[in-house]
C-alpha cells in the first residue's frame, strides 16, 4: 500500500515538474539577436512577441457578433497577403520577435522595422516576383547590398541571410541617404547596437506580449528639449513598458530607471483630496522637482502649474514654499456666462457697441499643491493678489477670467486653486477605492471631460467617437510606484468593456472601427 502511494506520488511530481518545465520554456524569452542592426543611440524601441500575441487572438473570439466571420484587414494590406500566398510564405521565422525602433544620425531622424530571416532565398522571390506585381518597387544596390526603394517614397528595404530591415526617413531625405543607412544598419556589429546596453538586454527579458523601451537622453535630443519632455523625463534615464493583453483588461508594467540625480522627488505622495470624494470623478498625481531650478521655471508655464495667477518670479518664490506633492482632480462639467461686445453700424458705418451673452461649458479642475510653509505661502499670495485687486471673500482669492471664476485658497499645508463650485481646500480622507493610485479615471462614465479635447481629432464626429470608446474602455489606472534603489516600477492597467475576450482582440476592433469612422 505505501509503496503504490509512493509510485502515485512520484508520478503525480513528475507530471507537475515536466508541466513546469513545459510552462516556462513556454513562456521564456531570449534576447532577440537580430536587434544588433538596431543603433545603440536608439530613442525608441518597440518589440512585439509574436508567438504570445498569436496565443491572444487565437483564443479571443469577437468582441462583435456582426463582424465574426468577416475580414478584418484593410483593403491596403491585401496585395501583401496574396503576394504572401502567391509566394507559399513569407521566408521570415514566424514566430519571432518583430523589432520596431527609431534613431537620429545627424540631421537625419528614421524610423524602421526588423525581423528575422529564415530563408532568404524565398524572402527574395517574395518581394522581386510576387509583391512588385501588386506595387511598383525599385531594386538598386549600395555597398554591395541589394535593396528595395517602395514606388517614388524614400522608404527602402534590405536584407541579408540573418534579418532583413525595413527604413523610413522621419525627415526629407531621399531614398539613397536612407539606402545607404539601411545597408549600414544590416552590416552592424553587435558592439555597435543597442545590445550593448545592459538595460535594453534586461528589458528583453521580461516577460511581455509587446515590449516598449525608451531612452530618454536620446529621446529628448530628437524632440529639442520640448517643455513637456523635459518635465517629463528629466529624473529618468530609461522607461520600459511590459504589455500583456488579458481578457478584459490591458496590463502594463512600467519600470523608470533613474538617472542617479538625488531629486528627492515624492513619487509616493499622499494624494492631497480637497472636496467631497462623491464630487472627484478622476485623480492625476503629479511628482514637481523643486531642486531643478531651470525645472522649476519650466513649471510656471505647463498645466496644472499655470493654473496659478502668477509671473515666472512669484511662481519660483512660491516654489520655496511647496513641498512637492500636486493632485489634479477632475470633476463634472460646469457652465458659465461670458459677457463680450459685438459691433453694428449705421448709414455712416459708425460702430454700435452691443452687449451679448454667451453660455460656456469648461471642465471642472482642482489642482492642490502641498505646502511646507503654509505662513510664507500666504504672505506671498496676499501681497500679490493685493497688487492685481484681486478680490478676498475671507477664505478664497476670486479670480475672474472672462465670465470663469476661479477661486484659490490656503488650508491645511494644501494650496488649492479650483473652478468647481463645490471645492472647499480643505483635506478630506481618502477613501479605500482611491488609495494605491497615482492615476485613476473611469473613462467610460468621464469621456464629457475630453470633449474640448484634441483627442477627438481622429473622429469625424464626436458623438459617435465618444460613443464608441465609451462602449469599449471603462477604467484607466495607474498605480503608486514601488521604489527600490533607482527604479521605480508601477502598474499601468486599462479595463475594458468586455470582460471575457483578450484586451488585444478588442483593441483590434476598436482600432478598426477608428480608421472606418475616419474615412
Amino acid at each position: 500500500m505505501k509503496k503504490g502511494l509512493r509510485i502515485a506520488l512520484i508520478s503525480i511530481l513528475s507530471i507537475l515538474f515536466i508541466f513546469m518545465m513545459y510552462w516556462f520554456l513556454r513562456i521564456r524569452r531570449e534576447i532577440p539577436l537580430h536587434a544588433r542592426c538596431i543603433p545603440k543611440n536608439a530613442f525608441a524601441v518597440m518589440t512585439l512577441n509574436i508567438r504570445e500575441l498569436a496565443l491572444d487572438r487565437s483564443f479571443g473570439g469577437h468582441l462583435f457578433p456582426e463582424m465574426e466571420g468577416k475580414k478584418n484587414i484593410h483593403k491596403e494590406l491585401d496585395p501583401f497577403i496574396r503576394a504572401i500566398e502567391d509566394n507559399n510564405g513569407i521566408g521570415l521565422y514566424e514566430t519571432a520577435d518583430v523589432l520596431a525602433f527609431s534613431y537620429q544620425e545627424g540631421d537625419a531622424a528614421f524610423f524602421g522595422v526588423v525581423a528575422s530571416m529564415k530563408d532568404s532565398t524565398k524572402f527574395g522571390k517574395l518581394i522581386r516576383e510576387q509583391i512588385s506585381k501588386q506595387i511598383p518597387i525599385h531594386p538598386f544596390s549600395l555597398s554591395g547590398t541589394s535593396l528595395v526603394r517602395f514606388d517614388t517614397s524614400s522608404a527602402v528595404l534590405g536584407w541579408n541571410n540573418d534579418l532583413t530591415v525595413f527604413l523610413f526617413p522621419i525627415s526629407d531625405h531621399g531614398a539613397e541617404f536612407t539606402g545607404d543607412q539601411c545597408a549600414k544598419l544590416l552590416a552592424q556589429a553587435e558592439n555597435q547596437s543597442v545590445l550593448t546596453n545592459a538595460n535594453f538586454r534586461e528589458h528583453e527579458m521580461s516577460s511581455f506580449d509587446a515590449g516598449i523601451w525608451i531612452q530618454t537622453e536620446a529621446l529628448i535630443k530628437f524632440t529639442g528639449g520640448g517643455k513637456l519632455f523635459r518635465t517629463a523625463f528629466d529624473d529618468a534615464k530609461y522607461i520600459s513598458l511590459a504589455l500583456d493583453f488579458k481578457d478584459g483588461e490591458l496590463d502594463i508594467q512600467r519600470t523608470i530607471e533613474g538617472d542617479g540625480k538625488k531629486h528627492n522627488l515624492p513619487f509616493n505622495s499622499t494624494l492631497l483630496l480637497n472636496c467631497d470624494p462623491k464630487l472627484v470623478k478622476g485623480f492625476w498625481k503629479i511628482p514637481i522637482d523643486l531642486s531643478n531650478d531651470s525645472l522649476v521655471k519650466l513649471y510656471s508655464s505647463t498645466p496644472p502649474f499655470n493654473m496659478l495667477p502668477l509671473n515666472d518670479e512669484q511662481y519660483k518664490k512660491l516654489a520655496s514654499t511647496l513641498d512637492g506633492t500636486c493632485t489634479v482632480l477632475f470633476h463634472d462639467t460646469l457652465s458659465y456666462n461670458v459677457n463680450y461686445i459685438t459691433y453694428q453700424y449705421d448709414e455712416n458705418f459708425n460702430g454700435i457697441p452691443k452687449s451679448e451673452v454667451k453660455r460656456e461649458t469648461t471642465n471642472g479642475i482642482s489642482a492642490c499643491f502641498g505646502l511646507k510653509n503654509e505662513k510664507a505661502a500666504k504672505k506671498y499670495l496676499t501681497d500679490w493678489m493685493q497688487e492685481d485687486s484681486i478680490p478676498f471673500n475671507g477664505e478664497s482669492w476670486l479670480i475672474e477670467n472672462e465670465g470663469a471664476t476661479q477661486r484659490m485658497m490656503i488650508s491645511e499645508n494644501v494650496l488649492t486653486i479650483s473652478n468647481w463650485p463645490k471645492t472647499d481646500g480643505k483635506k478630506r480622507e481618502v477613501p479605500k477605492n482611491f488609495q494605491g493610485f497615482d492615476f485613476y479615471f473611469p473613462l467610460a462614465d468621464n469621456f464629457f471631460l475630453l470633449e474640448n479635447s484634441s483627442f477627438f481629432y481622429f473622429f469625424s464626429k464626436y458623438e459617435s467617437g465618444k460613443q464608441l470608446l465609451t462602449d469599449n474602455i471603462k477604467v484607466a489606472s495607474i498605480s503608486t510606484p514601488i521604489i527600490s534603489n533607482n527604479k521605480r516600477v508601477s502598474q499601468i492597467r486599462l479595463t475594458m468593456a468586455n470582460k471575457d475576450v483578450n484586451a488585444l482582440v478588442q483593441m483590434e476592433e476598436l482600432v478598426q472601427k477608428i480608421l472606418d469612422e475616419g474615412k
